[in-house]
């Protein structure tokens, strides 16, 4: 089975390393003793919790349960929200549904009618609920209710986490093109904000669904390159389902010391994160390479333990894992008898799912033999019929799957193409830009000679002219002492006759 990392919508917080992580931790219990409101150290204990949520569960609950009586108290709306919501997602991932639909109907209730963004939040923890039950439909259902309302509100923070999350369900419903089109949209705002973590979950969900369209080449390159970011930056949550997915893949394509090894990995992680449910799973994963190794007696060992696990985990995918690997390591061994009731079980667990794959066909039809090796022809031929009605439902997914390939890979080539053209348009338009812009400037350089010139010549004209003007006015000035003097001796010529 493979394993998805779902988003939580309050998982804002970055963890660099297990270094960083305690150092935040240590941090945040540094200003807790310090803070000096109610308000301040409920919120700086949230902000713990939503870092201790990626490694610890069992604590997350505790810590939660601890802090919602503290906001109780002081009647902080925000406060109670918040941790409602922790406490919804959290029992949803440990398998405690009654105990997540509980605090996600209070939220329903308590959340003021004019608060869209806690309100799209409720939405969303119904649809992690139903996600994690595999109820697939339900959980596209209320996801869209989010999507809707966070992008009417233009809430950002929220919506990454909501197109991860609906993608889950589309995939599983083999509806892979919607899946990468949700997924590309989650992967694009994660590296426009930089977020290294949500970047790690998205990227593996794409490997999962690139593994369910048959590209086991691609999805590899995408698993390693996801441990790589996990490992280097200390996301334990997304290493633990690296790894579980990863021993997947290996044993689908029949690497039974990989599968084993992988998900031994993935076991060992789990017992640190408090996840139940998926130790079960990778025990159950090394139980069948195991078996397929031959190697019975460590296969039936793991195959009890993972049981154990996954009947306190009450997740009906691990529970039915559980069984499968001890009925398969029996069938294995031509254990018929013993192999039966651990089918009927491993089918059982199913109920109400609404998924099956290739090794459902394949387990219904080891049922089937084991019921025709023991007499019970019967049983036999219904388990058979099971199995090939299975097998039609597979083949018409498997037939989407093939549909969507060849769509998605002419979507694609038609896409290149339009990019294509648009690029030599952009690049056309740039190029007449730039013409335009040169002849633009050169006639800019030309009008702004020709006006210098004639600014130069009218420089020079004004002061020929204003050169002129004083030569007048200069010779008008001797015109008129000439004409004073000629009076003068008029006027003293006749004052000489008249004397006379």
């Amino acid at each position: 089975m493979r394993r998805y990392i779902w988003l939580l919508l309050f998982s804002q917080v970055i963890l660099y390393n297990v270094d960083a992580q305690n150092n935040k931790l240590d941090s945040l219990d540094q200003l807790i003793a310090k803070s000096k409101t109610d308000t301040q150290r409920i919120n700086l204990n949230i902000q713990k919790i939503n870092i201790l949520s990626r490694s610890d569960l069992d604590t997350t609950i505790y810590l939660s349960h601890q802090q919602l009586k503290e906001a109780e108290k002081i009647n902080y709306y925000d406060g109670i929200v918040r941790l409602h919501n922790q406490l919804a997602n959290s029992n949803s991932f440990k398998g405690n549904y009654d105990s997540a639909k509980a605090n996600i109907q209070f939220l329903e209730k308590y959340i003021k009618p004019s608060d869209s963004l806690n309100l799209a939040n409720v939405y969303a923890c119904y649809g992690m609920m139903y996600g994690v039950q595999a109820n697939y439909d339900s959980s596209i259902k209320y996801y869209i209710k989010a999507i809707d309302l966070n992008e009417k509100i233009n809430n950002v923070k929220g919506l990454p986490a909501n197109y991860a999350n609906i993608a889950i369900g589309y995939q599983q419903l083999a509806n892979f093109s919607k899946a990468l089109e949700y997924q590309q949209k989650a992967l694009t705002l994660a590296e426009a904000n930089k977020d290294e973590q949500l970047r790690a979950k998205t990227l593996l969900n794409m490997a999962i669904t690139y593994e369910d369209i048959g590209d086991t080449l691609k999805a590899e390159q995408y698993y390693l390159k996801v441990k790589d970011i996990a490992v280097n930056n200390g996301y334990k949550i997304v290493e633990l389902y690296d790894y579980t997915n990863l021993s997947t893949l290996y044993i689908r394509t029949q690497n039974w010391s990989k599968g084993y090894e992988y998900a031994m990995k993935a076991a060992e992680l789990s017992s640190t994160t408090g996840d139940i449910g998926i130790k079960a799973a990778s025990l159950a994963k090394a139980a069948i390479a195991l078996a397929n190794q031959n190697k019975f007696e460590e296969a039936t060992a793991l195959s009890k333990q993972s049981i154990q696990l996954a009947d306190s985990s009450t997740q009906p995918l691990n529970i039915s894992q559980a069984y499968d690997a001890l009925a398969t390591t029996f069938f294995l061994q031509k254990k018929y008898k013993e192999a039966i009731p651990y089918f009927e079980k491993d089918f059982e667990a199913l109920k109400g799912a609404s998924n099956y794959d290739q090794s459902y066909i394949n387990s219904y039809k080891s049922l089937s033999e084991c019921y025709e090796k023991t007499g019970d022809y019967v049983k036999a031929l219904a388990n058979y019929k099971i199995a090939a009605d299975i097998a039609d439902s597979v083949k018409r997914k498997d037939n989407i799957r093939k549909a969507t390939e060849l769509s998605m890979n002419y979507d694609f080539e038609k896409k290149q193409e339009v990019l294509a053209a648009e690029k030599k348009r952009d690049d056309d338009i740039a190029t007449t830009k730039q013409t335009a812009l040169i002849a633009g400037l050169f006639l800019v350089f030309i009008l702004a000679v020709v006006a210098f010139k004639g600014y130069r010549n009218k420089q020079k004209a004004n002061t020929l002219l204003l050169k002129q003007k004083q030569q007048i006015e200069d010779t008008l000035s001797e015109l008129k002492t000439t004409q004073a003097q000629l009076i003068q001796s008029e006027k003293m010529a006749s004052l000489g006759e008249l004397t006379a």
